[in-house]
């Protein structure tokens, strides 16, 4: 089961922890499907765990367009008599590919320079076709 998807962030990332102390991060991303008039939006649930997810947490912000990479389960639910069930991603690796502010959409959420604050997602290596080699 593999999942990858690229979307922005509904809310900052919240950081918990497990009663073993492992670090647990939990965000959420609107996928966007189809286009024009058939446009929908698919929220997705995801659980970053360790390390790794903790010190990620720190850098992706509300709006942030990322990419998404881990395995794809359904939880469901039940409270007070009422059944949910929603989409999640076990995450195994985020990338940050743009802030809000380069989407041109608000300022990063922490006012001015808080986008400076962050380091800036590398920038995609620009190749001549010509020398590709296949």
């Amino acid at each position: 089961n593999s999942w990858a998807f690229i979307g922005r962030l509904g809310k900052d990332a919240e950081v918990s922890a497990t009663t073993g102390g492992t670090s647990v991060v939990n965000f959420s991303v609107a996928v966007d499907t189809g286009w024009g008039e058939n446009k929908k939006t698919m929220w997705v649930r995801c659980k970053f765990f360790g390390d790794r997810a903790k010190k990620v947490a720190e850098y992706i912000k509300k709006g942030d367009r990322i990419g998404v990479e881990g395995s794809c389960e359904l939880e469901t639910w039940d409270r007070d008599g009422k059944a949910g069930s929603a989409i999640c991603c076990n995450v195994q690796n985020v990338t940050l590919l743009s802030a809000k502010a380069e989407g041109g959409t608000a300022p990063a959420s922490g006012g001015a320079g808080a986008a400076s604050q962050r380091p800036a997602p590398q920038q995609a290596a620009v190749f001549d076709e010509d020398s590709i080699p296949f």
